[in-house]
């Protein structure tokens, strides 16, 4: 068998998981054949399976990719000259996720990644991983603004990190099943939410 070059696999990899990403969901994730994936993509199945064993490894990679670019963004507004405010935290996390073009298949993905991952422990241990991951990234962002006197010293930065996150996966349900709130609106109304953590004044 040729070689690929490293530029080569990244394409197909990329090819794969957007295809994927549509099929899971556009018809959901159970109603999603790997026969699906293959006609989506227009690949062969030895093509496909030299990237991913199956479904599982499909949807947890999607998943590994989308929460690590929500951990570029937290780790991004830590990297900033100056520590950031929750409330600035909360927008950048919103903002990163609205930016992507397939945003809303990916929310709508994210939802039967929830529900899966309550039943198929495979699933639910990749969902933890990723999610521990960016949940650490926000906790360090929220220690540096309490360094910086720019949250209250007295909350617990894990939990809060959990709140935050939580902020997150409420818009992105909201907007899978309800189509609403609008992005803007949205994180207007979460930023000011998080100001509150700065404290009360000194």
């Amino acid at each position: 068998m040729p070689r690929v070059s490293p530029q080569h696999a990244l394409a197909r990899r990329r090819q794969i998981l957007d295809a994927a990403l549509r099929r899971f969901a556009d018809q959901g994730f159970h109603r999603t054949s790997m026969q699906d994936v293959f006609e989506e993509s227009g690949l062969s199945p030895g093509a496909v399976y030299r990237y991913f064993a199956g479904k599982e490894e499909l949807v947890g990679a999607i998943v590994r990719e989308t929460l690590a670019g929500l951990g570029e963004a937290a780790g991004r507004a830590i990297d900033g000259a100056d520590a950031p405010d929750p409330a600035a935290l909360v927008g950048a996390l919103l903002a990163a996720l609205v930016r992507r073009p397939d945003r809303e298949r990916r929310m709508r993905l994210a939802v039967q990644v929830w529900a899966e991952a309550a039943r198929n422990p495979d699933v639910r241990a990749c969902l933890r991983d990723a999610a521990d991951e960016l949940r650490g990234r926000v906790r360090d962002a929220l220690v540096a603004a309490q360094r910086a006197g720019r949250m209250d010293p007295a909350l617990d930065a894990s939990a809060t990190a959990a709140a935050v996150l939580a902020l997150l996966q409420g818009y992105i349900l909201h907007r899978a099943l309800f189509a609403g709130p609008r992005p803007a609106a949205f994180r207007r109304s979460a930023e000011a939410l998080a100001g509150g953590l700065a404290g009360p004044p000194a």
